[in-house]
């Protein structure tokens, strides 16, 4: 284990943490408080796709697909999070195995398909990451280290 203090965000209600169409350079686990995630569905509504409260995850999509953010994060409550680095998450990610790897890709893809915006490029949209056939999973028991 690293001995790497954690970097820690705090937030206050209506503290908007990214938006949609930003770059994804962090995800976020909620330590404590609530955030919205929501998305634009036109210039003046938005739509609340998920509240996410402590121990959740958000801003994860953006790094897993290396889009960009499909959708804005406001804070309902004031807490706090952690951040988690793009470089720290795919260190993480390239140490999961390659079927896993895939399977969340396609996930991914298929979430931004249901939302509203899609907010990302057609061309991601007209094919799902493909899983790599000889990356299945192993019948073994790997050990938890």
């Amino acid at each position: 284990m690293s001995d790497k203090v954690l970097e820690r965000k705090t937030f206050q209600e209506g503290d908007v943490l990214f938006k949609e169409g930003d770059e994804g350079t962090h995800a976020l686990i909620i330590q404590s408080g609530e955030v919205e995630i929501v998305v634009n569905a036109d210039q003046d509504e938005q739509v609340v796709l998920a509240t996410v409260g402590a121990g959740g995850i958000i801003g994860e999509m953006a790094l897993l697909d290396q889009n960009s953010r499909m959708a804005t994060a406001r804070a309902t409550t004031g807490g706090t999070s952690i951040i988690v680095s793009s470089q720290v998450f795919n260190v993480k990610l390239q140490k999961a195995d390659p079927f896993i790897r895939g399977l969340l890709l396609i996930l991914a893809d298929r979430a931004r398909k249901l939302s509203p915006n899609q907010a990302y490029s057609e061309e991601s949209s007209e094919q799902e990451t493909p899983v790599d056939p000889e990356a299945t999973p192993s019948s073994e028991s790997e050990g938890d280290g």
